[in-house]
């Protein structure tokens, strides 16, 4: 009678081990909404990119370039796959879909007596001609429990932008005054077309907190190694600019917020915090005429954007 008694009680422990996996697992799928997802969704990019040009003997700043970008609507588009429960593959990126309010100011120093700028335009007619960025991530999870996880990021990006400036107004110094010129290019002229490309493989990390229908998740991510480079066009004295950003930094942090109105369907919003840091390097000059490469920070170059998402999530 004890052995059947003990073993009904192993039987019972065993029956009720099984039970609470199977709610864990249960409780799992339900959190992971299925395998795979796409999504959809539209958002506004708002930042500024920087163009240096400096003396490589002395270090002194000579020329510095804003280019901004305001409210700029973009067109957002991802897929996703979890192949298992430890890991999530990421296929996202978004493109311009206008150019939003560019502008562009251009200041230089090229008074020796002077510490302030000496030369100064501004373009408002600026165009954004392109802006995209494409990423593959990994997402690793190290930690997972019934209503949150953490995990490892890894990833690679491209992230490129193009801007065309148009007619403006200028404040110059002659060789007998300072800032004693002023005028106006013409309008619709181009004056200046400039191109920044970001390449860059990163390490993160991700998190995700799950309450009724509702999923809070974080992501935090950067990089030492960004291949940038950028490319400048002065069209009135049809000479070229090509400089590479080496020691270049990306570091970037994101927070969404969905909300899921069914098995299948959730609604996502995003803001995301990105920043390359500047990076100076080399500067290849053409003329049309002559070529001349000038060695050592030469040139310099950076970009720093908060872009605001709203999208819709199906899952299969």
């Amino acid at each position: 009678m004890r052995n059947l008694v003990s073993l009904s009680g192993v039987c019972l422990a065993l029956i009720g081990g099984m039970a609470q996996a199977e709610a864990v697992r249960t409780q799992e799928a339900s959190w992971q909404w299925d395998k795979a997802q796409v999504s959809l969704g539209v958002g506004y990019l708002t930042g500024r990119s920087q163009e240096k040009v400096y003396d490589p003997q002395s270090g002194a700043k000579i020329s510095q370039l804003f280019w901004e970008i305001e409210q700029a609507p973009t067109l957002h588009a991802g897929f996703s796959l979890d192949p298992s429960p430890w890991l999530t593959l990421s296929l996202q990126g978004w493109s311009k879909l206008d150019s939003g309010d560019s502008t562009m100011t251009d200041y230089d120093w090229l008074s020796e007596q002077e510490s302030a700028w000496s030369d100064r335009s501004y373009h408002p007619d600026t165009r954004l001609i392109r802006a995209y960025q494409a990423e593959f991530a990994a997402s690793f999870w190290l930690l997972r429990e019934a209503d949150w996880q953490l995990g490892l990021l890894a990833g690679y990006q491209r992230t490129h932008y193009k801007w065309e400036a148009k007619g403006g107004s200028y404040t110059y110094s002659s060789d007998w005054g300072f800032r004693d010129m002023t005028g106006t290019f013409p309008d619709g002229e181009v004056g200046i077309t400039y191109q920044q490309t970001y390449k860059a493989p990163y390490l993160g990390l991700t998190g995700r907190y799950q309450w009724q229908d509702w999923q809070l998740d974080a992501t935090l991510k950067g990089s030492d190694w960004v291949d940038a480079e950028d490319y400048d066009i002065h069209h009135l004295r049809s000479t070229t600019f090509a400089g590479t950003g080496e020691g270049s930094r990306l570091r970037a942090a994101s927070l969404g917020l969905a909300y899921r109105f069914s098995e299948q369907l959730s609604l996502r919003g995003q803001v995301e915090y990105q920043e390359f840091t500047e990076g100076k390097g080399k500067v290849k000059i053409d003329d049309g005429a002559s070529r001349e490469v000038i060695e050592g920070d030469a040139g310099g170059m950076s970009n720093r954007t908060v872009q605001a998402s709203l999208g819709m999530h199906y899952r299969f």
